[in-house]
């Protein structure tokens, strides 16, 4: 196990974890889709829908690609044969 892979596996787990998070608010996001008092309070608050998928699909995409990354650093390295 090499540094390499360990630091891997730690990214694999923030990956999740992010990820998790950024699909849990775009899954809210969907059903609050058509919600009068959700549009509402929104609106109060000065925030529109729009910036919100925004924000929960970056967070979403920065999940998979530290997923990514993470798998790439974690697999073991195929041995060489040297001749």
């Amino acid at each position: 196990m090499t540094g390499k892979q360990i630091g891997g596996i730690i990214l694999i787990i923030a990956g999740l974890l992010v990820g998790f998070v950024g699909l849990i608010n775009v899954l809210d996001l969907i059903g609050a889709q058509g919600n009068k008092m959700i549009e509402m309070g929104l609106q109060m608050s000065g925030t529109s829908m729009t910036s919100l998928w925004i924000k929960y699909g970056v967070i979403t995409a920065v999940g998979v690609v530290l997923l990514i990354v993470g798998i790439v650093f974690a697999r073991k390295p195929i041995p060489q044969k040297s001749e």
